[in-house]
């Protein structure tokens, strides 16, 4: 460690936003519950299902959260050393538990290798080729999102199309949190609307000039479509920054918001449904971040954990999901247990796995610099 290091004053300490924690927890239970239901594991109603958008919905929340978090915690990153230990903050973040979900996911793509009608109808494979190598090097390399090919982007673990957007999304942090550090709020705000504007109009062309077997991945899974999403997380932190909001005000805002949102999910009308709810996520979001230590049920001790323990459950509840198809658990009352035991695994990787190899990471790969940038990490930061 150099002189200045040892000599640095300690790291500041920010308040934790311990219900952005718990709301990450519920928004991959919305995602979890949509892919149970659609593989038949458990009965819902189809309005749930289409009031949760099959998910989409949760992880645009997901964008929103990391943006926003990021913001709060790095609001002050620079300079070439704390920017290399913001990208290591990352991948330690990451890494580890996309390569357990693709060594869980390996069991289903290797049951299915010899049964073409699971191929086809697991990962839109109608042969075991050269496609699942492909397909295996864009998970390791986390890419599948860029790529519009359900056969490539569906095998091994679906979900890690999320993945490659935030780290287009990491890519692009250090130069967006400049920017937004120096505007004003009101330019904050106008660009903000621009994004969000531009985001829609890009979702009506590909509605409408591309063709769906393409346009519909383009709208659900590309990056550079889910971007405004974490610029307007960012935007809003911006735009609060920390900025005391009178209690009673908070409340009504906060039970307008919901309101908004439970319409929009129920009525459904525009499609896709992310994109008319991401400006209130993020009022959702700066609403619940505002409640600095008062006490809120997302702030308990075990929704802090299942928070915590929330990516986790994301990134290998699919996985999960075809080795119970492989070993015949039937739909039903099983299939509830089955997804409650998933949260449950969840919970141990992360506490057993996903945090001691991210310390791990950070020790070994983090440079020491004069003011550190690190904080305790919540909701996804």
């Amino acid at each position: 460690m150099t002189r200045a290091a040892q000599q640095a004053p300690p790291a500041e300490r920010r308040p934790s936003l311990d219900s952005l924690t718990g709301l990450r927890f519920l928004a991959a239970m919305a995602v979890v519950l949509s892919h149970f239901t659609e593989t038949g594991l458990v009965q819902v109603d189809s309005w749930v299902v289409n009031a949760l958008d099959s998910g989409r919905t949760a992880v645009s929340l997901f964008f929103v959260l990391s943006g926003f978090v990021l913001a709060y915690n790095y609001r002050e990153l620079a300079g070439r050393v704390p920017r290399w230990n913001f990208y290591v903050a990352r991948l330690a973040r990451i890494y580890p538990v996309v390569l357990l979900g693709i060594a869980i996911g390996a069991l289903g793509v290797v049951y299915a290798w010899t049964r073409p009608n699971l191929l086809l109808s697991w990962f839109a494979l109608e042969s075991a080729d050269l496609g699942l190598l492909a397909s295996l090097g864009a998970q390791l390399t986390m890419t599948t999102g860029w790529l519009p090919f359900a056969a490539l982007n569906q095998p091994w673990n679906g979900p890690a199309w999320s993945i490659s957007c935030e780290m287009f999304f990491y890519a692009l942090f250090p130069l967006l949190i400049i920017w937004f550090r120096r505007w004003s709020r009101p330019t904050v705000a106008v660009a903000a609307l621009t994004v969000w504007v531009a985001q829609g109009l890009w979702i009506a062309v590909l509605t409408h000039y591309v063709p769906a077997n393409r346009g519909g991945f383009l709208i659900a899974q590309f990056p550079l479509t889910h971007l405004a999403e974490f610029v307007l997380g960012i935007a809003a932190w911006r735009l609060w920054s920390g900025n005391p909001i009178d209690r009673r005000i908070r409340g009504i805002a906060l039970a307008g918001t919901m309101a908004a949102l439970v319409t929009i999910a129920l009525w459904a009308p525009i499609s896709p449904a992310y994109w008319p709810m991401t400006p209130l996520f993020a009022l959702l979001v700066v609403l619940l971040a505002a409640r600095g230590k008062a006490r809120s049920w997302l702030a308990l001790p075990v929704m802090l954990l299942l928070g915590e323990a929330s990516y986790s459950l994301y990134l290998l509840h699919l996985p999960l999901v075809r080795v119970y198809e492989m070993v015949g658990v039937p739909p039903g009352p099983a299939g509830w247990v089955v997804m409650a035991a998933t949260v449950l695994i969840s919970v141990v990787v992360f506490t057993w796995y996903e945090a001691p190899l991210r310390r791990f990471i950070r020790r070994r790969l983090a440079r020491p610099t004069p003011t550190a940038m690190t904080t305790r990490e919540v909701a996804g930061s």
